[in-house]
């Protein structure tokens, strides 16, 4: 089905996940945080092909840069992370 948006920064909301054929999940830094576990343990519920790896630069920088300028030579880590 068409996607009708992307759901920027997400934050592992559970009732989202009913939109998953409708919406592109934006996955970023937040997801390298330690506190991130219900993001890592709903992630494998979302389609692969609904996901988009993003920076939400300057901020939300991945671990363990977390308190500098975050950038997209980030998302490596992030696709690490979620892979």
């Amino acid at each position: 089905p068409k996607a009708f948006g992307v759901l920027h920064c997400f934050n592992a909301d559970g009732m989202l996940l009913e939109l998953s054929d409708r919406f592109y999940y934006g996955i970023g830094g937040v997801s390298t945080f330690k506190n991130a576990k219900r993001l890592v343990e709903i992630l494998p519920k979302i389609p692969k092909s609904r996901l988009l790896l993003e920076t939400d630069s300057p901020y939300l920088t991945p671990h363990p840069f977390r308190g500098t300028r975050n950038s997209p030579t980030y998302i490596p880590l992030i696709a690490q992370k979620i892979a």
